[in-house]
């Protein structure tokens, strides 16, 4: 736990791993109308019905088909081998 840890501070103090990186590198207008999640409290209430949360095992396909953009960001630090 302690090197997981320690991997997440790193990525989490560089400028290299800036969320900026991540907004100005994509043309997210170009995806038109759509609603962005992220894993905390954030949405408006009027949005709530507009979100289907599931699991998804990461070794298998991938249950959403045809979606205009998928970003898989820090999800895999602690996969050492």
């Amino acid at each position: 736990m302690q090197r997981f840890m320690g991997c997440m501070r790193y990525l989490a103090s560089g400028e290299s791993f800036s969320i900026k990186n991540v907004v100005d590198a994509f043309d997210w207008q170009g995806l038109g109308k759509g609603l962005v999640v992220a894993e905390r409290q954030c949405t408006n209430d009027k949005d709530i019905d507009r979100i289907k949360f599931q699991t998804h095992n990461f070794f298998t396909a991938q249950p959403v088909k045809n979606a205009s953009a998928y970003l898989l960001r820090f999800i895999c630090p602690d996969y050492s081998n």
